[in-house]
């Protein structure tokens, strides 16, 4: 359900911000992982999946 507001947050700001595809989307994927922050949806896994691909 998380992920769900998430992604509806991120297109109501894609719909009120009405950009071209070249801005919108590094505004997407900011936008995007900052909800996926302030929900709280990763879970210790997901943190330690990241941050092995990172390669941290």
């Amino acid at each position: 359900m998380k992920i769900c507001v998430s992604g509806i947050i991120l297109a109501i700001i894609l719909l009120i911000l009405n950009l071209s595809m070249w801005i919108a989307l590094p505004v997407a994927i900011i936008v995007y992982l900052i909800g996926i922050y302030l929900t709280k949806s990763l879970d210790s896994t997901d943190k330690a999946v990241i941050k092995e691909i990172i390669g941290k």
